[in-house]
């Protein structure tokens, strides 16, 4: 995954989470009309299997897990993308240092009447919104195993509204600012071509460079089939 947080530590994916459910009644609005899925999963089936994610990722800080949340909820074409926060507090060892503040992501993929975590990832960092000249802080990530890749982040500037991720196989996606926060995920996409940043009236107001920009040849040769 490649990371451009400003003064933020990448913390790469900790493991896929095993979120399968039981029966196909524990993700869905209602076990009578099994053939839709909600928005927003089942709180009380999926916090505790992230807040162990969660928990391990302050314990390889030698770090208590606090102030855990889930802070918002992104669908796409396959599932939902759950997005949640919190803080890796101070141990005995670690007194003298300052909290470190974790925002993170776990993409969820639909399978029949069931949900199960494809990839997930965070980052850390010493202050809860780092100082930036940038609209937004953002990584990357690429999992072929499931076909696709995912753009997720956060946003420091208050006037952004909407960030477009543009990726090989020609998808144009947007998501809004809420909470500070966005996910795009891309289905069948090796990468990432072009990132913008839109305020409310949709005016350009970043273009944050992406390590691959692609030409015209990629958006055929490196699309997943």
């Amino acid at each position: 995954m490649q990371a451009t947080f400003p003064a933020i530590k990448p913390h790469l994916p900790h493991r896929f989470l095993a979120l399968a459910a039981a029966t196909g009644c524990v993700l869905f609005s209602s076990c009578a009309s099994s053939s839709r899925l909600v928005a927003e999963p089942d709180q009380a089936f999926i916090e505790p299997d992230l807040y162990q994610a969660f928990e391990e990722t302050c314990k390889g800080s030698n770090r208590s897990a606090e102030a855990f949340q889930t802070v918002g909820h992104r669908t796409w074409e396959q599932g939902t993308v759950v997005l949640y926060e919190g803080t890796c507090g101070a141990t005995e060892t670690t007194q003298a240092t300052p909290p470190l503040f974790v925002k993170g992501y776990t993409v969820l993929m639909s399978k029949g009447l069931t949900m199960r975590a494809s990839s997930s990832g965070s980052v850390m960092a010493e202050t809860k919104t780092p100082d930036s000249t940038q609209p937004i802080g953002y990584s990357i990530g690429y999992v072929p195993d499931d076909g696709y890749a995912i753009v997720e982040g956060q946003v420091f500037d208050p006037a952004v509204a909407t960030i477009e991720a543009r990726f090989n196989n020609g998808l144009v996606l947007q998501d809004s600012a809420e909470q500070n926060r966005f996910a795009i995920v891309a289905s069948k996409a090796t990468q990432l071509c072009d990132l913008r940043v839109l305020d409310s009236n949709q005016q350009l107001i970043g273009n944050p460079p992406v390590a691959n920009e692609c030409s015209n040849s990629l958006f055929k040769s490196s699309v997943l089939e």
